[in-house]
């Protein structure tokens, strides 16, 4: 993939380092080398009252924006600290974005307000693609292999970060085995959001169990009991991160044996 001239484009936006990627928790994103992506159902996008209600009732999304609207605003905090940048995408055909927000440029408009709302950069928009391109006139690259069609999900498992988000590479590691492609879900600042009151540690564990919930209800042959993986990157203190865990372990143990 040819990077563009930044001559050409004078509003182009250029990362000269790896950027921190708040993202849809979908199985089928892929991300370029420049990304660590920070996972959550529907990139935290919701409209009330609408959509599939037994999938994602409204106690649920009021849950979800509450919480990720946390998650959002913390992560561009700790970017920042971490000398690098927090952004906010969607992408095309995203079934649980807005929960039935028809159309692209809906989808779009409420993701950049929602990022606005937050005070988080919007980054633009990831597409249907066969190869990785670059978003929202930057260096940065994504794409979702599947067609915008299709809202089959075949994920098997769900990887549950908890010491700064995952790379492409990591996700490969994780789905080399053949056993099947990964959900990604965020908990990386839920250990110190609770400790600082900005959620309670029932809202932590009812917003992780939440997206066991969303995949267990798009995706046919999740099993739940043994779908759930804990990924430590390192890129956070081991205590900040061994909180993290905690936490997702906790929710884990709730999880029926059957």
């Amino acid at each position: 993939m040819t990077l563009q001239n930044k001559s050409d484009h004078p509003n182009r936006r250029v990362y000269s380092g790896i950027v921190w990627l708040g993202v849809c928790m979908d199985e089928d994103i892929n991300y370029g080398d420049n990304v660590i992506a920070f996972g959550m159902a529907g990139s935290g996008i919701i409209r009330l009252g609408t959509g599939n209600q037994q999938l994602l009732p409204d106690r649920s999304r009021m849950l979800l924006k509450c919480v990720g609207g946390v998650v959002h605003r913390r992560l561009s905090a700790l970017a920042s600290k971490y000398g690098t940048e927090y952004l906010i995408t969607a992408h095309a055909g995203c079934g649980g974005g807005a929960q039935d927000i028809i159309g692209q440029t809906a989808l779009e408009d409420a993701t950049r307000q929602m990022a606005g709302d937050l005070g988080v950069p919007y980054l633009g928009f990831i597409p249907t693609a066969a190869e990785p391109v670059e978003i929202g006139n930057t260096n940065i690259t994504a794409h979702i292999g599947r067609p915008e069609s299709v809202h089959q999900h075949d994920a098997r498992r769900l990887i549950f970060t908890t010491g700064g988000g995952i790379t492409q590479a990591e996700i490969r590691k994780f789905e080399a085995d053949g056993y099947g492609d990964a959900f990604v879900v965020s908990a990386d600042i839920l250990a110190a959001a609770i400790r600082d009151g900005s959620i309670s540690q029932i809202q932590a564990s009812e917003y992780l169990l939440l997206h066991l919930d969303v995949a267990d209800g798009i995706t046919e042959g999740l099993q739940l009991h043994t779908a759930a993986r804990i990924f430590d990157a390192g890129r956070l203190p081991p205590d900040e991160a061994a909180a993290n865990r905690l936490l997702a372990e906790r929710m884990i143990a709730r999880i029926p044996k059957i």
